[in-house]
């Protein structure tokens, strides 16, 4: 998503993300790859911000086969920055300008969990699914929406965007 004329991406990835959300099906792989990313590190969830975007909200939540597919909160920040492209942030961890609403721990991302991470503005939101996430699979590894992956943050986003 680019921040100037973005709106359409960021819609659309709105519209498709809930509609993936409500269908239940998985697993739904987006291409091209959406501007964020997902790894964990160990037992930390981390996600990558690959375009910039200013951010009033941030929510992270997964949902798996032990909660009965329904989604769990693992992190919601509040407040006002601007996200830089290429940040990266640890689930659960405040960010310089926005304070955790919900208390969140650092938990390990369950095997083929979905995830959904929503960053959003006074005018704009950017929501991103990924279905069915390989942890396992990945050996810290960073995951994009189209089931690629890259040793860094936001390498196979970069790398799409350059050749299209």
């Amino acid at each position: 998503m680019r921040v100037n004329g973005g709106r359409g991406v960021a819609l659309g990835a709105v519209v498709i993300s809930v509609g993936v959300l409500m269908s239940g099906c998985g697993p739904i792989r987006l291409e091209p790859p959406m501007a964020v990313a997902i790894r964990h590190d160990g037992t930390d969830l981390e996600v990558a911000v690959c375009e910039g975007i200013e951010a009033s909200r941030i929510y992270v939540g997964a949902r798996n086969s032990e909660t009965d597919g329904e989604w769990v909160t693992l992190s919601e920040l509040q407040g006002s920055e601007l996200i830089e492209p290429g940040l990266v942030f640890r689930v659960g961890d405040e960010l310089p300008g926005m304070t955790a609403v919900t208390s969140a721990s650092h938990r390990t991302p369950v095997e083929g969990e979905d995830v959904n991470v929503n960053i959003q503005n006074s005018s704009d939101a950017m929501t991103v699914f990924f279905a069915a996430v390989p942890w396992d699979d990945l050996d810290g590894d960073w995951f994009f929406t189209d089931g690629e992956s890259s040793a860094e943050p936001c390498g196979h986003y970069q790398e799409w965007i350059s050749t299209h």
